[in-house]
């Protein structure tokens, strides 16, 4: 009998476990999303700044230059 209420706390053990490696999981996802959505907007600040960076050398040569 001890054998059958073991494998019985078991099971719930590791459903237990299961309930709470789920929770993690979906806030790792969530934490890995928003990650990639700081990573877009980074990218995207990069080239705003080599753009304006590359117009502003140019000036400076223009002006040195003359």
């Amino acid at each position: 009998m001890s054998t059958t209420t073991e494998k019985r706390g078991g099971t719930r053990h590791l459903e237990n476990q299961l309930r709470e490696q789920a929770g993690q999981l979906g806030h790792l996802r969530n934490r890995v999303s928003e990650l990639v959505d700081e990573i877009t907007v980074m990218k995207t600040d990069i080239v705003q700044f080599r753009k304006a960076l590359g117009k502003d050398l140019t000036e400076i040569i223009k002006k040195i230059d003359k």
